[in-house]
């Protein structure tokens, strides 16, 4: 099959993306049909320079008679897929896999349990982003996973000087959240997000009773 040479996958974060003819269409080319993940007409375009553009695709593709190549504007995860030209007799002229990615949600950190030991200060938080989810126990060091749990390429915890960090990324966008670990209070902060808690700790007998 021609287009299994032809196949290009693109990571997208944009607004839109041009996809051009990746094979010349031929002089006095009669139609060329772009489709939507192999099964969905987008446009067709006849050499009488007619056009035909689904109802479904006219707020969101623009067609080039010139060049034939197709603009999908407003793009979003739910266009990710396959996109192919076609000339006639099923002459595959351009083949893209499409794979949009959105930016990332802020990071929600909540505070699990906690607890001080001496001059060390112990925390159990949970990082949401997103559908992912990952648990940590924290001191005023490191961070590990509870219960073995792994850690998810677009999740990550960490800790510097005190301060317990969640991240929610993609190869695109990132955003984070922290906590500050201090005997005295444990200091909530969103990056991207101007929210703040502050929960007040005291201490009694090596253990933390914490209020807001």
């Amino acid at each position: 099959m021609l287009f299994e040479n032809l196949l290009i996958d693109r990571f997208i974060f944009l607004y839109s993306v041009t996809l051009d003819l990746q094979r010349p269409a031929e002089t006095g080319i009669k139609r060329i049909i772009w489709s939507f993940n192999l099964n969905t007409d987008i446009v067709t375009y006849y050499s009488n320079y007619k056009l035909k553009t689904e109802d479904e695709f006219k707020d969101k593709v623009y067609f080039n008679s010139r060049t034939f190549s197709l603009l999908v504007k407003n793009l979003r995860k739910s266009d990710s897929g396959i996109y192919r030209a076609e000339g006639p007799g099923g002459w595959v002229l351009a083949e893209y896999r499409l794979r949009v990615l959105e930016p990332v949600e802020a990071p929600v950190l909540t505070l699990v349990t906690y607890w001080s030991t001496g001059d060390s200060c112990h925390v159990t938080v949970n990082c949401t982003g997103g559908d992912r989810s990952l648990m940590s126990s924290c001191d005023n060091t490191s961070c590990s996973p509870e219960g073995g749990a792994s850690t998810d390429s677009t999740l990550s915890m960490s800790v510097r000087d005190d301060i317990i960090s969640c991240n929610h990324s993609n190869p695109f966008s990132w955003k984070s959240q922290t906590i500050e670990i201090n005997r005295q209070e444990l200091k909530i902060e969103n990056f991207l997000i101007l929210s703040e808690v502050i929960v007040t700790c005291d201490t009694q007998q090596h253990s933390t009773r914490c209020t807001q």
